[in-house]
């Protein structure tokens, strides 16, 4: 499984829109379903306006088509996005061993 995590800094009065974007059925997950590699969202938060989100998709390569196919969609969805964040932070890639629990950077 191979997993990408982003953490956010959000208003408390943008909150609730983004999680309508960010949640597990919102309008990003929404959009990486047309790829069958996308396995699902996660979206923790701290109620402070601190939230960080776990994209799981089965390999690299999967997401990689997904943003080459996808593109211009990818591309204006996060523009959306940008008004209502005050910070986006990439966290990494990594691959996760399920069976024993492991992950390793890609």
């Amino acid at each position: 499984m191979y997993i990408i995590l982003w953490r956010y800094k959000v208003e408390v009065k943008s909150r609730h829109i983004f999680e309508k974007f960010y949640k597990d059925q919102g309008k990003w997950a929404k959009l990486f379903s047309l790829s069958s590699g996308y396995k699902g969202t996660r979206l923790l938060n701290n109620n402070e306006g601190d939230y960080i989100t776990i994209d799981h998709w089965d390999l690299k390569e999967n997401f990689d088509q997904f943003k080459k196919d996808y593109f211009v969609h990818y591309q204006n969805l996060d523009h959306q996005c940008h008004d209502f964040t005050l910070e986006e932070q990439y966290i990494g890639s990594y691959y996760w061993n399920q069976e024993n629990g492991n992950f390793f950077n890609e």
